[in-house]
């Protein structure tokens, strides 16, 4: 397998020995375990969340961390292409005003 130059994430199914061949191979390489902290609350907390509104102080609350760390992981699902926000719906869209110059024929 080729090292890749620049950071990467490592993405398998869970208990194949993905952490282990990593400690091994690279041993000092910077290694985050999303699952070990905060972030495995998160991502069921926000699963019931799914096609809705999210009230990111609520899912902190649930999550037992802070509103800030609940949007970095929303960040995180983001970056990761799992998640993206909507804007918000107007009933009515605003217009603006075209100006056209008026030139002598």
């Amino acid at each position: 397998m080729q090292f890749p130059e620049q950071s990467c994430f490592l993405i398998g199914p869970r208990g194949t020995g993905k952490s282990t061949w990593l400690r091994d191979r690279l041993p000092d390489s910077l290694y985050l375990d999303l699952l070990d902290s905060g972030f495995s609350r998160f991502l069921e907390s926000v699963s019931f969340s799914h096609g809705a509104q999210i009230n990111v102080a609520a899912v902190a609350r649930e999550c037992e961390v802070e509103r800030k760390v609940v949007a970095g992981y929303v960040g995180i699902l983001e970056d990761l292409l799992l998640a993206f926000r909507l804007p918000v719906f107007r009933r009515r869209a605003k217009r603006a005003t075209v100006v056209h110059d008026r030139r002598p024929r």
